[in-house]
């Protein structure tokens, strides 16, 4: 568990750290390039390196096809109830998604109101 973990955290650590060197160059040059991340987006990584289909982590975390897919794409926020069941079936504290969701709300609002 420790390193799978660790290698998600660090995944989005450098997901995090070339959005804010985007928004670097973006604000030096004059140009607006929309990056954001969703927690669908590590979601997804984690899924990929624990062997978890779609289907399998839409039952564990009961959720129908269409929940899970706007999960996975977010268009559905993460709170408490879902972090924990989160937590139980990817075995990462329900603490990381919630602050993985604030993140993604924080980024979201400061591409439109740029």
């Amino acid at each position: 568990m420790g390193s799978q973990w660790a290698h998600v955290l660090k995944r989005y650590d450098k997901i995090k750290s070339k959005i804010v060197r985007l928004m670097s160059i973006q604000q030096h040059q004059d140009i607006h390039i929309p990056i954001i991340s969703a927690p669908g987006d590590t979601i997804m990584e984690t899924m990929e390196i624990k062997g978890i289909s779609v289907e399998e982590l839409a039952k564990g975390l009961q959720l129908d096809g269409i929940e899970i897919r706007a999960l996975l794409h977010g268009e559905i926020a993460i709170d408490m109830d879902l972090a924990y069941r989160l937590a139980e079936q990817l075995q990462i504290p329900a603490s990381f998604w919630i602050n993985r969701e604030k993140d993604y709300q924080k980024e979201r609002k400061q591409t439109t109101t740029a």
